[in-house]
C-alpha cells in the first residue's frame, strides 16, 4: 500500500513536467522570415507599406532618423538593378543602381551611389511567407554635410514595405 501511494504522489509531478514539455515548443506563428538566396527576379516589382504593426518598434523620429510608412519601392532590372525609393511626405526621393553587394547570408540588398564614405546608400532585408509573399525592410540613408556639426552626417529613413 505504501508503494502505491508514493506512486500516486509522483504522479501529479509527472502530469505537470508533460504539460510543461508539450507547452515550450517552437512559435510556429511567425509569419515572416528571411529570404535567403533571393533572385533579382524574386524582388523585381512595386512595392508599398506593410502595415505591419510593430515594424518600426525602437525607431525614434528624430533630424537623422524618419519612418516612411508611406514609402513606395520600385526595384526594376535590366541588366543592372534600379532601387528606386520615394518617401513623400519625407521629400526624400533616390534611385540607386547596379548590383547588389551580396553578402554571406544571402538576405541583404545593400546598394550606394558611390564607393566614398559620403554616398547615399540603401539596406533592406528580404523576408517572405507561407504565401511567398515578399517584403523588404530597411533604411536608405542621405548624406548630409553640416557645418554646426563639423562635417557628414546620415539621415536615416526607414521602410517596411510588401510587394504587391
Amino acid at each position: 500500500m505504501k508503494h502505491i501511494m508514493r506512486k500516486l504522489n509522483f504522479l501529479p509531478l509527472l502530469f505537470v513536467l508533460g504539460a510543461v514539455l508539450f507547452s515550450c515548443k517552437k512559435d510556429s506563428t511567425k509569419e515572416w522570415e528571411y529570404k535567403y538566396g533571393y533572385t533579382v527576379q524574386d524582388i523585381v516589382g512595386q512595392y508599398t507599406y506593410s502595415g505591419i504593426p510593430d515594424a518600426f518598434e525602437g525607431i525614434m523620429e528624430s533630424e537623422f532618423m524618419h519612418v516612411c510608412q508611406d514609402a513606395i519601392i520600385n526595384i526594376t532590372y535590366g541588366g543592372n538593378m534600379q532601387f528606386q525609393i520615394n518617401c513623400p511626405s519625407n521629400a526624400y526621393n533616390r534611385t540607386f543602381t547596379g548590383q547588389p553587394t551580396s553578402d554571406e547570408d544571402g538576405f541583404l540588398i545593400q546598394m550606394a551611389t558611390s564607393q566614398s564614405v559620403n554616398s547615399d546608400d540603401v539596406t533592406a532585408y528580404v523576408y517572405t511567407n507561407k504565401q511567398g509573399k515578399i517584403r523588404l525592410h530597411g533604411y536608405a540613408r542621405k548624406s548630409v554635410y553640416s557645418s554646426s556639426y563639423g562635417g557628414y552626417s546620415k539621415i536615416n529613413y526607414y521602410f517596411d514595405v510588401i510587394k504587391r
